[in-house]
């Protein structure tokens, strides 16, 4: 009889979890360019272009959404729908002038 402890698993879903990221940088952009804006045009428009994180992220936590455990690669989806739903509100204004 072996008395080794039993080895812990590694159930890391690494896909779902860098969509959960990706899609999380693109939110939070979002959330930073309405402030970086009436300061400095030019560096609202380099995060502005960050914001598209949130389609990668979109993917590949819908990829993600394969493998067990779902939960972040659940909430990467719906970040990232969210964000995707918000880009055009951001990319409109910047590209009329």
């Amino acid at each position: 009889m072996s008395d080794d402890p039993p080895k812990p698993t590694d159930r890391t879903n690494w896909v779902g979890l860098a969509g959960f990221l990706l899609a999380l940088c693109g939110l939070a952009s979002i959330a930073t360019v309405s402030f970086v804006a009436p300061v400095n045009p030019s560096a609202a428009l380099a995060i502005a272009l960050l914001t598209c994180a949130s389609i990668p992220g979109a993917i590949l936590s819908l990829i993600g959404m394969l493998w067990t455990p779902r939960q972040l690669a659940a909430w990467g989806l719906f970040l990232g729908i969210l964000g995707m739903l918000y880009l055009p509100t951001i990319f409109l204004p910047l590209m009329r002038n």
